[in-house]
């Protein structure tokens, strides 16, 4: 009876831990119910200050849950400060949206659930699912990133902290909880396509507790790569523009004022935001090559500068820019850049050097306090002999 009874047990146990696994695997479609409407409380909203809009849906996204970061620190944390990419007839001054959340949430040891090329039916369920359990959603639309804080089933409605805030001045929430129609929500100028010809394109980024200690020696590397690929872009993109495109009239006009609003527009408050950042870096470590980084970043933004201004001067009368001055301030530009990416290679190996110093010198303050330690037991265990 003894050896039947333990049988039992053994093959009970066996079917058992056969059965858990298969139960936890279920999909979470097998629980098809979801509330009609449900609306996220309390996520906070942080408007974009010119083409940041990824950096400030992240950064909503991670404010929601406490971890709070200002827009400078993740947007040299990211290399979205860096980066100039020139894909005619696009230019980016940016990474690929998507590709900078997974980036930085790396290094700040977020836990990423990242879902793409869903059907549409599928991927509003993967979104109402997070939602549902108050999981504040980053989508990615074809040009333009938001974060989705609820929906509404009964109305077609997705609720959304849109960090282009411009558009709803007349708002009280200002672009909070800005509710959008299903039907302009799912167009194709909207959550259909990403940048990298990704559909229905969704992330939900949760931050650890605590928050971790980041490598700039490591970040910066990678940072001066950014610097380094783009000004050979940067030098294309000039001539393009030297020569109109290949556009003239009202086609030209058109363009050049895109230009001159976001391109040169972003690339001289990028520039200016990493050469300030980098300066304070600079002064923390004493590394001169991160200082002469810093410097030269500058000179970018101020090539940036002339060349806007250049471009909307004639714009504002109606007259067609003096394009090769403008072309030749781009390259300007490009060849300041390409010496701040040398600077900045060289001011990541200065603070991986110090990192180094300091991680001795930790080593051996615990070693001489380890040394004291064992010296003052000999010397107290023999006092204590010599008393009794």
């Amino acid at each position: 009876m003894g050896k039947n009874r333990l049988f039992t047990i053994l093959a009970g146990t066996f079917l058992i831990s056969m059965f858990v696994p298969l139960v936890q695997a279920l999909p979470a479609t097998e629980n098809p119910e979801l509330p009609t409407k449900h609306i996220i409380e309390n996520v906070p909203f942080m408007p974009q200050i010119t083409a940041e809009c990824t950096i400030s849906a992240l950064r909503m996204q991670l404010a929601y849950y406490g971890a709070v970061y200002s827009q400078t620190f993740l947007l040299n944390l990211s290399g979205w400060d860096y980066a100039f990419s020139y894909y005619y007839p696009y230019v980016w001054i940016s990474l690929e949206p998507v590709y900078t959340v997974l980036h930085v949430g790396e290094i700040l040891g977020c836990k990423i659930e990242h879902y793409s090329n869903q059907t549409y039916e599928d991927a509003w369920r993967t979104l109402r699912e997070f939602i549902a359990q108050d999981k504040t959603v980053f989508i990615q639309w074809r040009t333009h990133s938001v974060l989705a804080v609820g929906y509404d089933d009964e109305d077609n409605l997705v609720y959304l902290n849109d960090p282009a805030a411009g558009a709803y001045l007349e708002r009280e929430n200002f672009g909070a909880y800005v509710a959008m129609s299903l039907e302009t929500f799912k167009d194709f100028d909207y959550w259909g396509t990403s940048p990298m010809g990704n559909h229905y394109e969704m992330l939900v980024v949760v931050p650890p507790k605590v928050k971790p200690t980041v490598s700039w020696s490591d970040v910066l590397t990678v940072n001066a790569g950014y610097l380094t690929s783009g000004t050979l872009q940067m030098k294309g993109f000039a001539d393009d523009l030297e020569t109109g495109f290949d556009l003239t009239g009202e086609y030209l006009r058109e363009r050049l004022g895109g230009i001159a609003s976001v391109t040169f527009a972003t690339g001289w408050i990028f520039r200016e935001d990493a050469a300030a950042f980098i300066e304070g870096l600079a002064q923390m470590t004493g590394s001169k090559n991160l200082d002469d980084a810093s410097i030269y970043l500058r000179s970018t933004a101020e090539c940036f500068a002339e060349g806007k201004a250049l471009l909307e001067n004639k714009l504002r009368v109606g007259e067609i820019p003096d394009l090769p001055r403008v072309a030749e301030a781009l390259r300007r530009a490009a060849d300041y850049q390409e010496k701040a990416g040398e600077s900045l290679m060289k001011g990541a190996k200065d603070l991986g050097i110090e990192t180094q110093r300091n991680y001795a010198l930790i080593g051996y303050v615990v070693i001489a306090t380890l040394t004291v330690v064992l010296v003052l037991l000999v010397f107290l265990r023999k006092r204590l002999r010599f008393l009794f």
